[in-house]
């Protein structure tokens, strides 16, 4: 599957089942009136094709979510985007990762060691995120990089606390992402046990962090995190596209999974 396959569906047509191959999906959200960052985006189907049972999904659509009433009340799109993301792994039917749109992948998330095993098994986990920058935000737990398998209670609980939150005061707040983006996740996170949720370095997508702080952390690096909104998001939108993500002036894709 191509990321110019991704967007054609729409709500009142009948779900389309996930092809047999596909067995993990890699999920991003993009929404706003921009056109996103196509060279960090397809960077991640150079990665994982569709041969090795990967599936690609390019979310445009801020609309006919569970928590729409919340995800309205912000106008920052990144907020929206984190709980969005947090309602695609709640639903997913296969293991899937939710990923920054601003992420360039730097190698493939299933790539083995000289063992020939995985040099990094994300989905041993029922879910699982990574650390937002050990030095310059420690313990904040970051929404660049999520996944998990299907039916893990996480992301329901994570929806959940979503769904608490006033949209009065979420429209008020200076900071969306401590009451709905990193900041929910982090606190979620305290509740459930390190079998349930699973935490990774930095360095797996923000080897680099934003203020140029790299991460202290060992461990293998998947992602170069390009921070767009505030180092390089006119940089990123500079190549061109002629697919049909962009060409759509309100794409509908919600996700609908086999």
């Amino acid at each position: 599957m191509s990321w110019e396959d991704i967007g054609k569906e729409k709500k009142d047509e009948e779900p389309k089942e996930v092809a047999p191959e596909v067995s993990r999906f890699i999920v991003i959200v993009w929404i706003g009136p921009h056109d996103p960052p196509l060279k960090c985006i397809e960077s991640w189907a150079t990665f994982h094709p569709a041969s090795k049972g990967w599936g690609l999904r390019l979310v445009r659509n801020d609309q006919g979510w569970l928590n729409q009433k919340v995800i309205d009340a912000v106008s920052d799109l990144g907020a929206k985007a984190d709980m969005i993301r947090f309602e695609i792994l709640e639903m997913a039917t296969v293991p899937t990762i939710c990923v920054d749109a601003d992420v360039e992948c730097t190698q493939a998330l299933d790539a083995l060691n000289a063992s020939d095993k995985p040099i990094t098994d994300f989905f041993t986990s029922p879910a699982f995120a990574s650390f937002e920058s050990e030095v310059v935000k420690p313990g904040l737990i970051s929404t660049a990089f999520m996944g998990g398998m299907p039916g893990a209670a996480f992301w329901r609980k994570c929806v959940d606390e979503v769904a608490k939150v006033d949209p009065a005061t979420l429209k008020a707040a200076k900071i969306p992402a401590e009451l709905v983006g990193s900041g929910l996740l982090t606190r979620v996170a305290q509740g459930f046990a390190k079998d349930k949720f699973v935490v990774h370095p930095s360095r797996v997508v923000n080897y680099e962090y934003v203020t140029g702080v790299k991460s202290p952390a060992r461990g293998a690096a998947y992602g170069l995190h390009r921070f767009g909104t505030a180092k390089t998001y006119n940089t990123m939108r500079q190549w061109p596209c002629n697919c049909a993500i962009c060409r759509a002036q309100a794409p509908s894709w919600r996700p609908s999974w086999g």
